[in-house]
């Protein structure tokens, strides 16, 4: 202990070096800063001086023409003067007889008249390829004025570079101050450790009773935390019905997913109610549960498109099908044989018209297919074999960095207890393509899929979306596909923010896509690119991770185990203890109760039950391959046609250790229109490869057919090739409805009033609605407690039976030392406020120097335009 802590001191001394390092390099940067401002101001001058030049051109110009029109009169003039010689010559035939000698003379100045002329010929093209010189330098100066523009771009960029550098450096000794904490709290669990040690040696030294060793928690006291011992308190008891936590929440493996699909399509026995009137007291009655919990979830449908044994298969060109791509579904085993039935002649189908393709083809991509290496495919068996590798969530959903769930792990020291992963893309799905989202800043000036304007109308709409504005306020009530049509975005711009960034429909009013623009907005650079994180192992992790904070302090948990009654006394209306399925009665001060449980009777108000469409896929590829296979990815999908839902997609690589390597988990979520399979399955045939796609594909080229387009057979098996190519294939899925949560009235059952009532997951990609109604239930129980407060350090710790007054002084330092660190904490929040506030100052002076740039260039164009019309 004693050697790390002098290696805790060295490394804070190193840190020390570190930061006063850190402040020289703050300071060449501003020398560097300067250096960059004086060479602007030198680049203005040589503008200037790029503007004199041009004035000079234009004269020289004006002085070209005036030679030109002096060459005109010059070439008049030799006219007549040819005429003249006509003239002369005309005379000197009359006199040949008596002049012959003259006549020669005259034939020889005729000859210099001719070489004459021929210099001139040459002179008027010397003329003419000096005129496309000068044409060429024009165009010469004009791409050296863009040149010099994109330069200064670049110094724009480099700036942008270096604040974001600055930023790094800030969010680095942030996380060194976070290490040192971390630091700290682990020194805390060691002597926890060693307390709970001593524990265990005075345990069987002396052995406790059962009832004395469930009493040994711990409790929060006047800002203090006591250990205690000997005295009876309230513990909290978690039971659970099924042999797994979390409930709708839960996480599996392959083979847990398998045996948690089997226990759903096994048919429930009706359970009678039984007599539990021996256990009640007088002035007491019984409020029965139900036991119905399998109605949360509906239409479980399993499809395996792989096959059964290890297999190769050619390069994923080739035109072989699986041969498990039937659907089989556990619930009808007769409807599943017919899907085979249709399946395979839809294959055989399929391979006749390859055979012909494949006997017309002579295009040399079928050597290079032929050529390719094979490789294995993964089978079920493999599937099953590797199925500890998986974590499958039954429900979908990402943490927002700046969320309400993100803030409560830090706050509570949770988030110890679990590792975290950046979601590194956005993508979207427009005209059968995926596409990535261009988020940040540094994603928008490289995104090749968007114009200069482009660009710069999202950056101005998203730095407009930070504040509201009365302009905004406007358009309250009305679309928010409105409000983007009328800011001039283009659909593309439209297209991102409506469904990737806001993530709304188009008729969601205006003041939501912007309340969800800001949120999505305020997410970004904390962690990453994008706003999103997701955990470690799933998204099961984080009820697992509170279950083992709540049992460090006291919380028992039971599975395997239901509550079948409440007891209720008449007169207090109070929940006063419950019955379990065993006959044994657990006295209580609160009850936490899903939703499903309570019977329909109870409910004041019958709200019909929403129901979200799931599935879950298992692919072997991603849908946007790219240089690095650990992509973990969002996916927007609006509605493909009018009454379909909008999907929202998530595809996890192995690295979040939910999948086996090799392979891809793809969660898919929607509101319920129908059932899972026929909401979801347009998506997935769209955006996979599985055997229906392929019977789209037909569909398409019949359909040209009927139309009377004609396509040759060469480009339809363009198509497919293309279609195959694409798109990675699924090599299992899982379709199911689930209850949606978002529905629940807090005030809307006829219970006692110390029962509360919670719901299960909801449709939204966040965790607002769990954090809402968990805080709410928590400050109902204990109003006067924090909502998750953060567990104790070790010099909080105080155990029953020390001598008080040894520790009256240490209380007193102990308040001040918290007196200080509050007020350390304030002074760092200011100072992250007075950051922002430079920041945003910072971006203001960008966008006029921007301004100042866009009149410059105005400027510049309108005088070339001038001196392409003279």
């Amino acid at each position: 202990m004693k050697e790390h802590l002098y290696f805790i001191k060295e490394y804070l001394y190193f840190i020390k070096e570190y930061l006063y390092f850190i402040k020289e390099y703050l300071y060449f940067i501003k020398e560097h800063l300067y250096f960059i401002k004086e060479y602007l101001y030198f680049i203005k001058e040589y503008l200037y001086f790029i503007k004199e030049y041009l004035y000079f051109i234009k004269e020289h110009l004006y002085f070209i023409k005036e030679y030109l029109y002096f060459i005109k009169e010059y070439l008049y003039f030799i006219k007549e003067y040819l005429y003249f010689i006509k003239e002369h010559l005309y005379f000197i035939k009359e006199y040949l007889y008596f002049i012959k000698e003259y006549l020669y003379f005259i034939k020889e100045y005729l000859y210099f008249i001719k070489e004459h002329l021929y210099f001139i010929k040459e002179y008027l093209y010397f003329i003419k390829e000096y005129l496309y010189f000068i044409k060429e330098y024009l165009y010469f100066i004009k791409e050296h004025l863009y040149f010099i523009k994109e330069y200064l771009y670049f110094i724009k960029e480099y700036l942008y570079f270096i604040k974001e550098h600055l930023y790094f450096i800030k969010e680095y000794l942030y996380f060194i101050k976070e290490y040192l904490y971390f630091i700290k709290e682990h020194l805390y669990f060691i002597k926890e450790h060693l307390y709970f040690i001593k524990e265990y040696l005075y345990c069987v030294i002396r052995p406790l009773s059962v009832s004395e060793l469930w009493r040994l928690r711990w409790r929060r006291s006047d800002r203090r935390w006591r250990v205690a011992v000997d005295h009876v308190t309230q513990v909290s008891c978690c039971v659970y019905r099924r042999s797994y936590y979390a409930g709708n929440w839960a996480s599996f493996t392959f083979s847990g997913l398998l045996t948690w699909i089997q226990q759903h399509h096994e048919e429930p026995l009706p359970e009678e109610a039984q007599d539990w009137s021996s256990l009640l007291e007088e002035g007491e009655e019984l409020i029965h549960l139900s036991h119905s919990d399998c109605a949360s979830i509906r239409n479980l449908q399993v499809f395996c498109f792989t096959s059964e044994e290890d297999e190769e298969e050619e390069a994923p060109n080739t035109t072989e099908e699986e041969t498990g791509g039937a659907a089989e579904d556990s619930e009808c085993a007769d409807s599943t044989e017919e899907e085979t039935k249709e399946t395979g002649e839809e294959e055989e189908e399929v391979r006749e018209e390859e055979e012909v393709r494949e006997e017309e083809q002579t295009t040399p991509s079928a050597a290079l297919r032929q050529s390719e290496p094979t490789k294995k495919k993964i089978s079920y068996a493999q599937l099953l074999k590797e199925g500890r590798r998986f974590n499958i969530d039954l429900v979908s959903k990402l943490m927002y960095s700046r969320g309400s769930l993100v803030d409560l792990l830090i706050k509570s020291n949770v988030s110890r207890y679990a590792e975290f992963k950046n979601v590194t893309r956005i993508l979207t799905y427009r005209d059968r393509q995926v596409e990535q989202v261009p988020c940040s800043r540094a994603d928008v000036f490289a995104s090749r899929q968007l114009s200069v304007v482009e660009k710069r109308k999202l950056m101005r709409f998203l730095t407009s979306c930070v504040e509201e504005t009365e302009e905004q306020r406007a358009y309250n009530g009305r679309p928010y596909l409105e409000f983007l049509r009328d800011r001039q975005l283009g659909d593309n711009l439209q297209h991102f923010l409506l469904h990737s960034i806001a993530m709304v429909t188009e008729d969601t009013p205006t003041e939501e896509g912007l309340a969800s623009t800001r949120h999505f907005l305020r997410c970004l650079g904390r962690y990453g690119n994008t706003p999103f994180l997701f955990p470690v192992y799933g998204l099961g992790e984080i009820p697992q991770c509170f279950c083992r904070m709540c049992a460090v302090f006291g919380g028992i948990y039971c599975l395997r185990h239901s509550v079948d009654g409440v007891v209720v006394d008449r007169d207090s209306n109070r929940c006063k203890a419950v019955i379990d399925s065993r006959g044994q009665r657990i006295t209580c001060s609160h009850f936490v109760v899903e939703e499903g449980y309570v019977a329909a009777d109870r409910k004041r108000v019958a709200t019909p039950t929403r129901f979200l469409s799931r599935a879950v896929l298992i692919t072997d590829g991603s849908i946007l391959p790219s240089d690095s296979d650990q992509q973990v990815s969002m996916v927007t999908v609006p509605p493909i046609a009018a009454g379909c839902p909008a999907v929202k997609m998530v595809e996890l690589c192995s690295s979040t250790m939910t999948c086996m390597p090799g392979t891809y988990l793809v969660h898919l979520t929607c509101q319920s229109v129908g059932s899972a399979y026929e909401d979801l399955s347009p998506v997935v045939t769209r955006m996979f490869r599985t055997p229906e796609s392929h019977d789209q594909v037909g569909d398409r080229t019949g359909l040209s057919r009927r139309t009377g387009i004609e396509h040759s057979l060469r480009d339809r098996q363009g198509i497919t090739l293309k279609y195959r190519e694409t798109c990675p294939s699924v090599l299992w899925c899982l379709y199911f409805n689930m209850t949606d949560g978002s529905g629940l009235e807090a005030e809307g059952h006829n219970l006692p009033s110390n029962v509360y009532v919670c719901s299960g997951p909801d449709g939204d990609l966040g965790h607002e609605l769990a954090i809402r109604q968990a805080e709410s239930i928590f400050q109902k129980i204990l109003p006067e407690e924090d909502f998750c407060p953060p567990a104790p350090n070790p010099e909080d710790i105080i155990y029953d039976g020390d001598n008080t007054s040894s520790s009256a002084g240490g209380e007193e330092e102990k308040e001040e030392n918290d007196g200080v660190a509050e007020e350390e904490k304030q002074e760092e929040e200011k100072e992250m406020l007075e950051e922002e506030k430079e920041m945003l100052e910072e971006e203001k002076e960008m966008l006029e120097e921007e301004k100042e740039m866009l009149e410059e260039e105005k400027e510049v164009l309108e005088e070339q335009n001038l001196q392409t019309e003279e």
